[in-house]
């Protein structure tokens, strides 16, 4: 009887996380920052999630957020595992929607400070990857 009351609290704890997050993912804050997060590499989207938790500015629980999604999303340990088809990757959708939706709610100048930050550090790289070298350029 144990065993069967441990995998209903497991449904439950499933279920709340995956309404939760869809509810997240519904705001148009969430659905805005995600739109933007999803055009820069995975690395600038860490280095957004280091300056987000090392700032001041965001409360503490807050800041461990994007680390702990971070976290969540990279070990091989899931609520739902990755392996069922069309399903698995859904807690993890739904932790990062749950991470941005509080983040942009409790900090939003700070997160959209960083985040063009990051954009820059994107836009940057790109143009100089576009400049030609100055050999090119000496070259008829």
């Amino acid at each position: 009887m144990p065993l069967l009351q441990i995998f209903a609290a497991w449904l439950v704890l499933i279920g709340l996380l995956v309404t939760v997050g869809l509810t997240a993912e519904r705001s148009p804050r969430v659905r805005a920052a995600r739109g933007r997060l999803e055009d820069l590499a995975p690395p600038l989207r860490g280095r957004l999630g280091v300056w987000i938790a090392r700032d001041r500015r965001v409360p503490m629980l807050v800041r461990l957020l994007p680390i702990t999604a971070f976290v969540y999303g990279v070990t091989p340990l899931d609520l739902l595992p990755d392996i069922l088809p069309g399903v698995g990757r859904l807690d993890d959708r739904a932790v990062l929607a749950i991470a941005l939706w509080a983040v942009t709610a409790a900090a939003p100048a700070p997160f959209e400070e960083h985040l063009e930050r990051v954009e820059f550090l994107r836009d940057a790289a790109v143009a100089q990857s576009d400049d030609p070298s100055p050999e090119d350029a000496a070259s008829p």
